[in-house]
């Protein structure tokens, strides 16, 4: 019944007698819906978290010390806590909690204190470094770092294969023997460039050029074996020898057509052999080019190791001074504010109470000799009294 935990919870008399049963508190706090509204009651938690025998039962249930850890409010209620927050480091299993959980890192990163108090805990604890050595996030550097070594590998090997290549096609003459085997390169890459691609049209091209020579060459020789019958025969067969003429005159034309294509096909081979060097050209340049930006990866990767370093000595530093910040704080708590909180028995509603309505009265209160209506003043009363001895606090 939230309705009923609720007014439960707004009321101090049953507060009072709940924080009295450190049995009952834990009942409850293991009870996710009261747990909630537990949780969303800032005051509610603030009394929990002061209270040492609830701290203590608290810290032996890491089930429960991981769903604090992952409210928003009950996070800023611990990082508010000096003294909770040091119990908390104390433990192993918890700090493990606290370091796996990316936005509780991200505020104690951010306060100075508290950054100084997880720095110098790590420092101290060679248990707790090598569970953080072993840790996921750790892994996943390493493999950052190792792929980044492979890839810088792989990009000198690719530079290297290119610039032999380059070389090797830079170095082939340019006669039948080095376009034959140009022509075995072009089907090996499979129409790389579109000057492949136009070769293998020419040759494809030549090679129905060829068949049809043949076919003229077969025509042209079963015309003249005609021929030779119908000379034979002039005076006995004129038709014939009519017949093996046309034939002949066929044959001749096909011959002819068969040559232009052959002539066409010859050209595009050498055009489709001039593409394939301005290719390669172009690849040696982009060959150069991938080596100049492997080289600035480097450089940009030496940079950033130098200011790792330095950031590295940075963080020393400042952890030193915040250790010392901390030890004056510690101090300004011990020896002044936590005085003055005894001097009025731990309450200062009363006290604060009665400022206010000082400042309020003095704020009315403009003039004590007269002014204009038109005039903004102010009062100001110095009062001497006796001073405070020891003896009387």
């Amino acid at each position: 019944n939230k309705d009923l935990m609720g007014k439960m919870l707004s009321d101090e008399k049953v507060l009072g007698m709940i924080m009295g049963d450190t049995e009952l508190v834990g009942k409850m706090l293991g009870n996710e819906k009261v747990q909630k509204q537990i949780f969303g009651n800032s005051e509610l938690m603030g009394k929990i978290l002061s209270d040492e025998k609830v701290i203590g039962m608290i810290m032996s249930d890491k089930k429960l010390v991981g769903s604090m850890l992952k409210n928003e409010k009950v996070q800023s209620l611990i990082l508010s806590d000096t003294d909770l927050l040091d119990g908390l480091f104390s433990d192993e299993k918890v700090m493990a909690k606290v370091l796996s959980n990316e936005d509780i890192m991200a505020k104690l990163m951010s306060n100075k204190t508290l950054k100084a108090a997880i720095m110098k805990k790590i420092s101290s604890d060679k248990d707790l470094q090598k569970e953080i050595m072993g840790s996921d996030l750790m892994m996943q550097h390493t493999q950052a770092i190792a792929s980044y070594s492979m890839l810088v590998g792989a990009s000198k090997a690719v530079v290297s294969t290119l610039s032999k290549l380059n070389a090797e096609l830079e170095n082939v003459p340019l006669n039948q023997e080095s376009l034959d085997k140009v022509n075995a390169a072009i089907e090996g890459a499979k129409q790389i460039s579109e000057g492949n691609k136009d070769l293998a049209d020419g040759l494809g091209q030549l090679y129905a050029g060829t068949q049809k020579l043949d076919e003229g060459l077969g025509t042209l020789s079963t015309g003249a074996s005609q021929l030779h019958d119908g000379t034979s025969q002039l005076v006995a067969n004129n038709g014939k020898l009519n017949d093996g003429a046309k034939q002949l005159s066929d044959g001749a034309g096909q011959l002819s057509d068969g040559a232009s294509q052959l002539n066409d096909g010859a050209g595009k081979l050498s055009s489709g052999a001039g593409n394939l060097k301005s290719g390669a050209d172009q690849l040696n340049s982009g060959a150069n080019d991938l080596d100049n930006g492997a080289g600035e990866l480097m450089n940009g990767a030496k940079d950033l190791n130098e200011g790792a370093g330095k950031l590295n000595d940075g963080i020393i530093e400042l952890d030193d001074g915040v250790v010392e910040l901390l030890d004056g704080v510690c101090k300004l708590d011990e020896e002044g504010i936590k005085k003055l909180y005894e001097a009025f028995d731990g309450d200062l509603t009363d006290f604060a109470d009665k400022l206010s309505a000082i400042k309020e009265a003095g704020g009315n209160y403009t003039s004590f000799a007269g002014a204009n209506a038109d005039e903004k003043c102010s009062v100001k009363f110095i009062i001497k009294t006796e001073g405070i001895k020891s003896s009387d606090i």
